[in-house]
């Protein structure tokens, strides 16, 4: 699959260490998925702590990024929010993985990875009441720069669709 900019992507799961790793061919962007969850893209890696993680991803899956930016000093109110929100993820059919991640050197940035068995399953999912009213109370609250706030997705590059 092709992200906006023409960037192929693919998933590679290595067994040694837990690593999973989610990679373009072109080597442009990655994930990689240790201890800490490391982005690497357009030549910087950034490091993002764990603060929740939920299922076990398998290969061939849709991949939604969720980059938040919290207002400086409310990063604590944030996580809390995050926490006690149930966004109905694990009785939803296609579910395979979320990732909930804050930035290493940044406690204002936050990372959220949802993998998917398809588009359609994610697109159910967000457009569930449930999934709508926890979004709102979270990220129209005054304390998130929507601005700053953006989502990417793609599927990954073994993922086979029939057309």
């Amino acid at each position: 699959m092709l992200l906006s900019d023409g960037i192929k992507v693919g998933i590679h799961y290595m067994r040694r260490r837990h690593l999973m790793e989610i990679l373009d061919v072109n080597k442009n962007y990655r994930i990689r998925f240790e201890d800490l969850v490391y982005i690497d893209k357009n030549n910087e890696t950034k490091a993002y702590q764990p603060l929740d993680v939920i299922g076990n991803p398998i290969k061939e899956s849709y991949v939604v990024l969720n980059y938040i930016k919290v207002l400086e000093g409310h990063s604590e109110t944030f996580e809390q929010q995050c926490f006690e929100k149930d966004f109905y993820l694990e009785e939803r059919d296609g579910f395979q993985g979320y990732y909930f991640l804050r930035l290493e050197n940044d406690v204002d940035q936050y990372l959220i990875i949802t993998l998917w068995q398809d588009v359609q399953y994610y697109e159910d999912w967000f457009a569930s009441e449930g999934f709508q009213q926890a979004f709102r109370e979270i990220i129209e609250c005054d304390i998130v720069n929507c601005q700053l706030t953006y989502k990417i997705s793609f599927y990954d590059e073994t993922f086979k669709r029939a057309f």
